[in-house]
């Protein structure tokens, strides 16, 4: 232990101190700054200097050098490092030149720290990435000196040195006191005297502690602070950006006996019951607050570092939370995972506790062995014809071939949304030209895919076959097809001619309507799509006023559909006491819906967008347009300008169309129109034609057909799609629904006086209106009908 006033440690003993720099006047500014506050007489000093090679090639097993520096070059880096010790020289120290070259500078100072035996290494902050490292990975006392004005300095203020420890044994000599002194007044005066003794517990994170500024509560320039040593407490070190704006805070640990049973552990979430845990002292206090969802509780196992993992022993695991980061063990994305920020490299727990599987025995996909290859580069897979590197990857040492890991166990035989007929795996080479059935993008045949076992002209990337959208995750190698027959079935029983007996309305019979002049009501609606009836066939209740478009009544009653790899069953909510939102066009329907029917899929389909197949002839568009559907790449609707996820995207250009345009009448009614109104879209409408720029009828605000309206050829009459149908045009005035546990009917606003609405306060301007029953209260739209604050004031 030492004496904070004293000059000296009590029993010094000889260090061996090196000094790691690089050909600038950082690297001469450090090494005056340890001669002036950290160096004493009989310290063993080195000076390292590391110079970087051209680039290296190759694998594990050997490497081979690019590009070599010639003499004369090597000669002028040995005399500039000579020149940097010559404060060392006036000064009186005694040191050696000690000079290295290997394409990792980072690297190859952590080894030459640990081959030299060094009991310190001294270095510049540079641009923080090799002083970051060593920090982390060397095996000795690391002291980081930043350069006036440098990169990593805080404006106006003097060079701030970080100090962190590695413990190496017990006995490790601690740092002299005036070298303590010169580092923690240099960073905060208010530490002068705080490193009456150095803790040497390894620096670990708190993954979601953020770093404040708040200087009464946490230290604005906490680089160091070094309380003194006792059996619960330790020290609080340096914050770490890892970029996703989340300041990762290093967090000491303590030893408490007992249980803490009504803790979890921040990572694996199960009761702190071992006797050593790790805490965060900013999470902790603010689990009631901010905080709340964060229990700040870590333990050992799960907290610390994982070094010299089979998967990547370069680097050592550290625990971090960002989001969409993907385990390129099992490839499913973590918000939280074991992560090497300098290789990006990262593994889930699960993945990382596991036993490493280094060799793959898979005769279906390969004859040969497949081993662990541990480094990824750009090597292409021979499956799925990618090198993203978000997969560990396998190779065989007898023959070229490469694989990741997830591709290796691709299934055989595949069923997927796209195609009716089974699929199998290919992986032999074919002189044909193919069109992925899923992405529309060429398939490279020097690479597997999927193709029709029945000779259908079918093809799909291995890729897009095996995505949770297409495929529904069963292997069908060795399983009989599938009877066909049990979907297929009428929706209805023909009790006569033009007469049927509907499976969803069984108590009455409906007869086939086939007047085409009958009048127009826009109150009277399809009961499955929802439209109003304008001069189709159609089916109508001979004892109520039940309706259904003739095409609605052939629906049948299951449907593979391609946006989905489960099939749907047909549902009828006969009361109308219920609505959904489609998953494709993310309307509200009160209408019929397909409906998923797995354990804990919601996926739900409207009818109209049930109907849409690929591929789709539009008449807005001249080429074929296809059902795509991507999450993390979406567009916008060529004709409504919506941000879309299902869509359909021509294969030729970058036309885009959503679900809701794609699948709205191309002509309807207006009850102040004797003609048909004929939904039009203008892409090249400017507004400077002779017609000048169309007004709607109902708002009349500009109607652009640019945008997509319906208009009357013979009347010149214009409407926007939501002024004629309504807000929610999907919501039939029928039935109703349950909201905040009050019952509210759907009716039709077709009175006098409009409304009041008891939520926005404003008149009830749609089609429908909603009046919460058994009282006199009137909402406008379903987002005020599901909105808590109306039942409150109405009570």
């Amino acid at each position: 232990m030492m004496n904070p006033e004293s000059d000296h440690p009590s029993s010094p003993r000889q260090r061996k101190i090196g000094i790691a720099v690089e050909l600038s006047e950082e690297s001469a500014f450090t090494v005056r700054w340890a001669v002036d506050n950290y160096i004493r007489q009989g310290d063993d000093i080195i000076i390292l200097h590391v110079s970087p090679t051209a680039g290296f090639v190759g694998a594990d097993w050997g490497i081979h050098p690019l590009q070599t520096q010639p003499p004369s070059t090597t000669a002028s880096i040995s005399s500039k490092v000579a020149d940097l010790g010559k404060p060392l020289k006036e000064a009186g120290f005694p040191h050696t030149i000690h000079t290295a070259k290997d394409y990792d500078k980072r690297e190859r100072l952590c080894l030459e720290t640990q081959r030299l035996n060094l009991t310190a290494l001294i270095m510049g902050f540079g641009d923080g990435s090799v002083s970051d490292f060593c920090v982390h990975h060397c095996v000795c006392p690391v002291v980081v000196v930043r350069y006036p004005d440098g990169p990593g300095n805080v404006e106006g203020t003097r060079a701030a040195p970080i100090v962190t420890f590695k413990s190496r044994t017990d006995d490790d000599e601690e740092i002299d006191y005036k070298a303590q002194t010169a580092l923690t007044a240099s960073v905060h005066p208010q530490h002068i005297k705080a490193m009456d003794s150095v803790s040497k517990q390894p620096l670990l994170f708190c993954p979601r502690a953020s770093f404040t500024n708040n200087e009464e509560e946490f230290c604005a320039m906490q680089f160091l602070e070094l309380p003194s040593l006792s059996s619960s407490s330790s020290f609080h070190l340096t914050s770490l950006d890892l970029g996703n704006n989340v300041n990762l805070t290093r967090r000491s640990y303590y030893r408490d006996g007992k249980p803490k049973p009504n803790k979890q552990c921040e990572i694996c979430s199960t009761s702190l019951i071992a006797t050593t845990f790790y805490s965060c002292k900013i999470c902790v206090p603010l689990q009631s607050s901010v905080l709340s969802r964060f229990s700040g509780y870590y333990h050992e196992a799960c907290i610390e570092p994982i070094s010299k993992h089979p998967y990547h022993p370069k680097h050592a695991f550290r625990f971090s939370y960002q989001s969409d980061q993907i385990c390129l063990s099992c490839s499913t994305f973590k918000d939280c995972a074991y992560h090497c920020s300098i290789c990006s490299f990262t593994m889930c727990q699960d993945c990382a506790r596991e036993p490493p599987l280094l060799a793959i025995d898979y005769p279906k996909r390969h004859e040969h062995t497949l081993f662990y290859f541990h480094r990824t580069g750009s090597l292409i897979c021979d499956v799925c014809g990618l090198s993203d590197g978000r997969s560990l990857l396998y190779s065989c040492v007898k023959c070229n071939f490469v694989v990741h890991k997830e591709c290796v166990y691709f299934p055989c035989i595949i069923k997927i949304s796209r195609h009716e007929h089974r699929l199998s795996f290919n992986s032999s080479l074919t002189p044909e030209q193919w069109l992925c059935g899923v992405c529309r993008e060429s398939i490279d045949t020097n690479f597997a895919r999927y193709s029709c076992v029945k000779g259908c002209s079918f093809a799909v990337h291995s890729k897009c076959a095996t995505r949770k959208d297409v495929w529904d995750g069963k292997e069908l190698e060795g399983e009989p097809e599938e009877d066909e027959s049990l979907y297929i079935f009428k929706s209805f029983n023909e009790i006569s001619d033009g007469i049927i007996e509907y499976f969803r309305h069984r108590s009455h019979h409906m007869r086939l309507d086939e007047d085409t002049n009958r009048a127009f009501d826009e109150n009277k609606r399809c009961r499955a799509c929802t439209f109003p009836i304008c001069d189709d066939l159609i089916y109508s209740c001979m004892q109520c006023d039940f309706i259904l478009h003739q095409t609605c009544a052939h629906l049948p009653p299951w449907k593979q559909h391609a946006t989905h790899p489960h099939p749907l069953l047909l549902l009828v909510d006969e009361e109308h006491e219920d609505y959904f939102q489609c998953t494709a066009c993310k309307r509200e329907s009160n209408g019929f819906a397909y409906k998923c029917c797995a354990r804990d899929c919601n996926f739900t389909l409207d009818v109209s967008c049930a109907s849409i197949a690929e591929s789709l002839i539009h008449r807005f568009h001249p080429h074929p347009i296809y059902l795509i559907h991507e999450s993390t790449a979406q567009e916008f609707c060529s004709i409504c300008g919506q941000l879309i996820g299902h869509r359909l995207n021509c294969g030729e250009c970058r036309f885009a169309l959503c679900f809701g345009c794609a699948t709205l009448p191309n002509k309807l009614r207006y009850k102040h129109d004797e003609h048909f109104l004929i939904f039009s879209y203008d892409e090249d409408f400017s507004g400077s034609q002779e017609s000048g720029p169309h007004l709607c009828e109902v708002c009349e605000k500009q109607a652009n057909p640019k945008n997509g309206v319906y208009m009357c050829n013979d009347c010149n009459v214009t409407l926007h799609v939501e002024c004629l149908l309504g807000k929610e045009m999907y919501m039939m005035p029928i039935g109703g629904l349950i909201s905040r546990n009050v019952n509210v009917d759907i009716l039709p606003n077709n009175r006098l006086t409009r409304n009041i609405c008891q939520r926005c306060h404003n008149r009830c301007q749609g089609k429908i209106i909603f009046k919460a029953r058994d009282r006199s209260t009137f909402l406008c739209s379903l987002f005020c009908c599901l909105t808590k604050s109306w039942v409150d004031r109405d009570t």
